[in-house]
């Protein structure tokens, strides 16, 4: 990984940044009745991802600013791969991702913090590939177009006690999971009050607070052989959490 910075002023900066990694390959079951130049192993698959941004401070530190741009290209994917009517671990297809994401903070007045989050991201296969059933232009899995979230955070001194309250709402839109099903968009609401005393704290929350049933993933869709299983989100939560520093 390498990168520089520009600090046009001290609440200015500039970066771009550069980096490549990879996964190690691994050995595979060899399959009955696969073809004769049937390897062993499986190869490393690798990414090289490009970024450059802006992070700025305004209003005397109270309002951030992040936002960025990348650009990632990922190359010779491991993947389930299909031999006959056998699939097993492999290499297949290459994916770009590109997009940009946008971070923000403002602090109107001491104690209340307003957060807004947001994604835009083009991911999609490049090259169809028939051995992990997957075409050029295919939108990569589990890789929503758009995201987004917002937060309010309020936190009070009551004597030698301190108290906060807030609440947050995400967006996750449509996606596709590994069996190409399509997964609808959804929002969730969470809400959180606490104390903090001395080395203790105890928080109350609620999860998903209008108890909101989204898919997150399936367990095999096959056209025209219904009904298919899906898996749910986690449902309404309701939970006391406490803690101690020592």
């Amino acid at each position: 990984m390498g990168g520089v910075r520009w600090h046009l002023t001290d609440d200015l900066m500039l970066y771009l940044r550069a980096a490549s990694g990879y996964r190690p390959g691994g050995v595979r079951t060899p399959i009955a009745g696969g073809p004769p130049d049937f390897s062993p192993y499986y190869n490393s698959d690798n990414i090289w991802s490009y970024e450059t941004g802006i992070k700025a401070k305004a209003l005397d530190g109270r309002l951030t600013v992040d936002a960025d741009a990348f650009w990632i290209n990922w190359d010779n994917i491991q993947a389930l791969v299909y031999v006959g009517r056998f699939n097993t671990d492999g290499n297949g297809g290459h994916a770009l991702s590109r997009g940009v994401e946008l971070q923000t903070s403002y602090v109107p007045f001491e104690g209340l913090t307003l957060s807004a989050n947001g994604a835009w991201t083009d991911a999609f296969f490049k090259d169809t590939d028939p051995s992990v059933l997957v075409t050029a232009g295919q939108r990569l899995y589990f890789v929503p177009r758009v995201q987004g979230s917002l937060a309010a955070d309020y936190a009070w001194q009551i004597r030698r006690t301190e108290a906060n309250v807030g609440a947050d709402w995400s967006y996750t839109g449509a996606e596709f999971d590994i069996s190409n099903f399509r997964l609808p968009s959804y929002s969730l609401v969470n809400v959180h009050a606490g104390v903090k005393w001395s080395n203790f704290n105890v928080n109350v929350f609620v999860k998903n607070l209008t108890d909101k049933k989204a898919f997150v993933g399936d367990l095999g869709y096959y056209p025209g052989f219904p009904p298919y299983t899906v898996v749910l989100n986690q449902p309404l939560t309701v939970g006391v959490s406490f803690s101690q520093h020592f």
